[in-house]
């Protein structure tokens, strides 16, 4: 990729990693898009990369209809024009930001206008934010609900935490169809697990919540809060989502 090209990568990546797309996705893109069509193994070879690493970011580019995939064998991938990617780009948020306005504003009204009482808010480092929704899981009284959308989040504390609550109350599971084959071990008759194709956060409620974002930089970074409307707020979008997923296949 020469040096105009590398520029144009460097200029979109806040944007496309707010879409929670990478680096390398885009590159992925670029190099699709000047060079035409692919097997996956001369994208690695154009890109210098090794062919098992190719398959994770073709995987979220089709999934976010970025590019298009053939059925021959071996595949052939292929960028789709960028003018109809931006228009799935809008789309999706036009998307969130109307759910958020018929679901979530009405809630920040009530909140607005209600009596006030001591809450808390708490913003967790990168660093910290595994052990804090472990926690939050196990602590809970309440049934538990989790939106994981992030890779860094399917991991085994995370995971047993999961397992362990779902001994003593409802577990319910949103992921992404990119990471479907990462939770195989947690599919069970006690936790109800549901894919989204996308999802542009993640977060876990049970007694507080814990809201997880990507910054623009690719860092990760939650906020906790035990304030009774944002875990109303946050279930209430859960069940919205939860409405719009599928099963587990």
């Amino acid at each position: 990729m020469n040096i105009s090209n590398s520029k144009i990568v460097n200029e979109l990546l806040p944007l496309v990693k707010i879409l929670g797309l990478s680096n390398l996705d885009i590159k992925v893109y670029m190099t699709l898009l000047i060079n035409g069509p692919l097997t996956a193994r001369r994208l690695a070879e154009l890109l210098s990369i090794p062919s098992t690493k190719v398959y994770e970011p073709l995987n979220r580019l089709l999934e976010k209809k970025f590019i298009d995939k053939s059925h021959d064998r071996p595949a052939i991938y292929s960028a789709r024009p960028p003018r109809e990617v931006w228009d799935e780009i809008k789309h999706k948020i036009i998307e969130l930001m109307d759910s958020i306005e018929k679901y979530i504003i009405p809630q920040l009204e009530v909140i607005a206008h209600g009596a006030s009482q001591p809450y808390q808010i708490t913003i967790i480092p990168q660093e910290n934010i595994v052990r804090e929704i472990k926690l939050l899981i196990l602590k809970s009284k309440s049934n538990v609900d989790a939106a994981l959308s992030f890779p860094e989040l399917i991991v085994d504390d995370i995971i047993n935490a999961l397992i362990e609550a779902s001994k003593t109350k409802r577990v319910r599971i949103l992921i992404t169809s990119s990471m479907a084959s990462l939770v195989d071990k947690i599919k069970n008759e006690f936790i109800y697990v549901k894919v989204l194709n996308d999802m542009f956060g993640s977060g876990i409620i049970g007694d507080a919540v814990i809201l997880v974002v990507r910054t623009p930089s690719g860092i990760l970074n939650a906020m906790w809060s035990s304030h009774k409307y944002f875990n109303e707020i946050a279930r209430v979008y859960f069940d919205y989502l939860w409405g719009k997923a599928k099963g587990l296949s």
